[in-house]
Parts: C-alpha cells; sequence; structure tokens
C-alpha cells in the first residue's frame, strides 16, 4: 500500500507540473505582445497587433499564446481585446518538448482560475468546452484542479467555482467527466463544499458519487 501511494504521489506531482508548465525545460524572453497581455497594456496590445505582432504565436517557456498570458494574469480586457482580433479561442499550451497532442487551452485554464468572466467570453468566441487534456476538461479544472495545476499563482488549494461549472454546463450540457489521477487528487484537497460540488459532476456524468479516495460504481 505504501508503494501505490507513493506512486499516485509521484504522478499526481508530475501532472501538476506538466500543466502548470514547470516542466518545460527553462524560461525564454517573452514577445513584447505576450508581455503586455499580461500586465493587461490595451494600447500597447493595439499597437502592437497593428504593426503584424501575431496574435497566436507561442512565447515564454511554456509556449502560451498571448490569450494565455493574459487569463494567467487574470488580465479579463486584454483577453476580450484579444479575442476581438481574432485570437483563438481553443489555442493550447503545446511547447516542442511536449509528447501530448492537446494542450491545456485557455477555457481551461480560466475555468481552473475561476475567471467566469472570462470564461464566458470565451465560450462565446468559441471555446470548446469538450476539449481535454488527458482526462482534464474544463469541468475538472473548475471542480479543483485549476488549484492544483497552478500551486504558485493560482487560487488556494481545494477552491472550486460552481459558478463556472454552470457556465460550462449551459453550453455543454452532455460534457462527460472521466475518472482518473488528476479527479482523485483534485477530492482529495477538495474543500467540503467543493467534495460535494464534485459529486454533482460525477452524478451528472452518470457515475454513483465519489466516497473518499475510491470511485462507487
Amino acid at each position: 500500500m505504501a508503494d501505490a501511494g507513493a506512486s499516485f504521489g509521484r504522478g499526481a506531482v508530475a501532472i501538476a507540473l506538466l500543466m502548470s508548465g514547470v516542466a518545460c525545460a527553462g524560461q525564454r524572453e517573452l514577445p513584447a505582445l505576450h508581455r503586455a497581455a499580461r500586465t493587461g497594456d490595451l494600447a500597447a496590445i493595439e499597437s502592437l497587433l497593428k504593426a503584424g505582432a501575431p496574435v497566436d504565436a507561442p512565447g515564454g517557456g511554456n509556449g502560451w499564446t498571448p490569450l494565455q498570458h493574459a487569463i494567467h494574469k487574470g488580465q479579463t480586457a486584454a483577453v476580450k481585446a484579444l479575442l476581438a482580433a481574432g485570437a483563438d479561442a481553443n489555442a493550447g499550451s503545446r511547447p516542442d518538448s511536449s509528447a501530448y497532442q492537446r494542450g491545456i487551452t485557455p477555457l481551461m485554464m480560466a475555468a481552473g482560475y475561476g475567471q467566469l468572466e472570462t470564461v464566458k467570453a470565451l465560450l462565446a468566441a468559441g471555446a470548446d468546452p469538450r476539449a481535454s487534456h488527458g482526462k482534464v476538461n474544463a469541468l475538472w479544472a473548475a471542480a479543483g484542479f485549476g488549484a492544483i495545476a497552478d500551486v504558485t499563482d493560482g487560487p488556494p488549494l481545494g477552491s472550486c467555482f460552481p459558478d463556472v461549472m454552470d457556465a460550462i454546463l449551459a453550453k455543454a450540457p452532455d460534457l462527460r467527466l472521466e475518472w482518473g489521477i488528476e479527479a482523485r487528487l483534485t477530492y482529495w484537497l477538495a474543500k467540503p463544499e467543493c467534495k460535494r460540488l464534485i459529486d454533482r459532476l460525477r452524478a451528472h456524468s452518470g457515475s454513483a458519487p465519489v466516497r473518499g479516495m475510491e470511485v462507487t460504481r
């Protein structure tokens, strides 16, 4: 049992590091548009885009687009400006070293940070609520995995965002969850009210509510 627990812990940490971008080797100097997105400098964003800066270019050690950098820093106005300029609402972080075909989308990030206004803007811009990274989708991010994925800049561990979840389900009522290591870690760390939210999510998916670290089927 000890070996199994240690294996679970190592796997969970590895997933969290990958999703937060810490696993990407090194840090690269950010292009000007990415810096403007992170600081919410709308004038600079407009000027750089008019000068031909690519709106969806990856930048930084984790290969995020300007849109993702704006979400990371909670710059809602910058998010809307980039979307209005044609930013891809479904862009994922795809660093050259990544073995994954699909990365972390802007919607997953915004859901994980609890950014309801940004989530609504992304959905209105065509963000796919069904996109997933492994077994993690935007619903799991809103249920608490977003806090695990970014332990440095994200919300407190155990946090969850019911309003964000409702917005996602309103757009994709058929959305389903998969139970895996990410979900187990999320449930284990969740606050009591967030455990109830995860139970609600599991009930919505057609599976019985979870109990502790186990799944009742």
